[in-house]
């Protein structure tokens, strides 16, 4: 291999290296801003109010670490259907950490009055 040959192969594998480096170095720590919780979300939207819904124990166990919100809002006439709103707020974005699986099913607990 020629010198200058030689030269451009160590920078190459020197720049990898130190790529590999930083970023292993850059994700060790992860920046979590603080924010609002969820429940602050507005009960009264317009004329439709709001009733919170618990997740089971099994659910959140599922969930893991985070923030959630259930919430049926109904228009007070009675004329317009149900809106059910789910929010989630995870604090960690790292990948496997907050993975819900596609199986998993939010059902509306029995007894809310809906028809």
């Amino acid at each position: 291999m020629k010198p200058f040959g030689m030269l451009r192969f160590v920078l190459a594998v020197g720049l990898i290296a130190l790529t590999a480096i930083l970023l292993q170095a850059r994700g060790r720590t992860e920046i979590i801003p603080s924010r609002t919780p969820l429940s602050s979300f507005p009960v009264q939207l317009g004329n439709w109010t709001g009733t919170d819904i618990p997740l089971d124990k099994d659910t959140l166990e599922v969930l893991g670490a985070g923030d959630f919100l259930v919430r049926g809002y109904q228009d007070p006439d009675g004329k317009l259907p149900f809106i059910d709103l789910f929010l989630a707020y995870f604090p960690s974005q790292r990948a496997g950490d907050t993975s819900i699986p596609p199986s998993i099913v939010y059902p509306v607990p029995d007894g809310l009055g809906r028809k």
